[in-house]
């Protein structure tokens, strides 16, 4: 299995569970002449708190990525060292002519040019597959933060148009409590 193919699972599980909030909010029973849903307070919750464990597993594995980027950038370098070291103990075996001495010499500086090129290639190749990842990771992030705001906007009955600030996230007022609270009030009362 690829690192790919791990990103690609993750990130199909967060998009699965942005599909079921979209659902949630499609499936949920309109409130008569307004654009208000009323949606099931726990399935939301249960659907947020399934977000939370798995964003986590993403950034972790984004982590991981990074950190195998260094190990084979770590082996490429250790690997040309020791060409390098073996193309001057191969020059100083063959040191008795000083035409054998500077055929080794240019030799060993090749071997490091192309153990050098080839790190190098490692190296951006990846740096690219990093931030490919990174940013499929952003992008799924921001999609979910996105439906987060506007499930948020419709528990609290508001639509992007009444806000009056322009799209900046604010507290909720006093007179509702903000979700957790709303779940434990929800739960003292179960």
């Amino acid at each position: 299995m690829q690192p790919g193919d791990d990103f690609s699972r993750m990130e199909q599980g967060i998009l699965d569970l942005v599909q079921r909030l979209e659902d949630l909010v499609a499936d949920s029973h309109r409130v008569p002449l307004t654009n208000k849903v009323l949606v099931d307070e726990q399935e939301l919750y249960g659907l947020l708190d399934e977000l939370r464990r798995v964003l986590p597993e993403e950034l972790a594995q984004a982590r991981f990525i990074v950190r195998d980027r260094d190990r084979i950038l770590a082996e490429a370098r250790e690997t040309a060292e020791r060409l390098v070291s073996q193309g001057r103990e191969e020059g100083a075996r063959l040191a008795g002519e000083a035409e054998v001495m500077r055929l080794a010499q240019a030799e060993a500086e090749e071997i490091l040019e192309k153990a050098k090129a080839v790190a190098r290639e490692i190296r951006l190749g990846a740096d690219r597959y990093a931030d490919e990842v990174l940013s499929k990771v952003e992008g799924g992030l921001e999609r979910t933060i996105k439906t987060i705001r506007q499930s948020r906007l419709e528990l609290t009955g508001q639509s992007p148009a009444d806000r009056h600030d322009g799209g900046v996230e604010r507290s909720p007022s006093p007179a509702r409590p903000a979700g957790k609270a709303l779940r434990g009030k929800e739960r003292e009362a179960g």
